[in-house]
């Protein structure tokens, strides 16, 4: 009688490697919800910080010039050559990206109005703005539309909230 020896074969089963591999896809569909919120937050804490940093340096503009600049409605160009350039003591009033002609929010469109920060300046020095539909006891509003790009929605980061 011949004697036949059995093999055992050590691996895993097709069984095992698509159990592991649906744990693994389950794990990264409950992480990357995480981490998108984690990013919105970022981006909506940085238009936070840049809308405060705007407000900050017109009051300084303010405090030093004596007055605001008449017809200022957005951080276009002009208003981006108020802050940078036209300081007496050659400091800025905000340090701003180099080369970008707008100051636009993190949802906007570098180079287009699209996503540029809105400013409401008090011009008459009664201490009040009108922004939109709204009237604010402030010499200075700044605002972005948010993601949506909509003045006045709920999504918007504003120096007043």
């Amino acid at each position: 009688m011949k004697h036949i020896a059995h093999r055992t074969c050590r691996g895993f089963t097709l069984m095992e490697i698509l159990g592991v591999m649906a744990i693994i896809i389950l794990l990264i569909g409950l992480l990357i919800p995480a981490v998108l919120a984690v990013k919105r937050h970022a981006v909506r804490t940085r238009a936070r910080h840049e809308v405060q940093g705007l407000k900050e340096a017109w009051l300084s503009c303010q405090l030093k010039q004596h007055a605001f600049p008449p017809s200022i409605t957005m951080m276009d160009s002009n208003a981006v050559a108020i802050l940078r350039d036209a300081n007496p003591q050659g400091i800025p009033y905000l340090d701003f990206r180099s080369g970008t002609p707008f100051y636009c929010d993190p949802w906007g469109i570098p180079g287009t109005t699209v996503g540029v920060y809105r400013v409401a300046l008090d011009e008459d020095n009664d201490n009040q703005v009108k922004v939109g539909p709204f009237t604010l006891s402030a010499s200075v509003a700044v605002w972005s539309a948010g993601p949506d790009r909509i003045d006045f929605t709920s999504d918007d980061v504003a120096s007043w909230k």
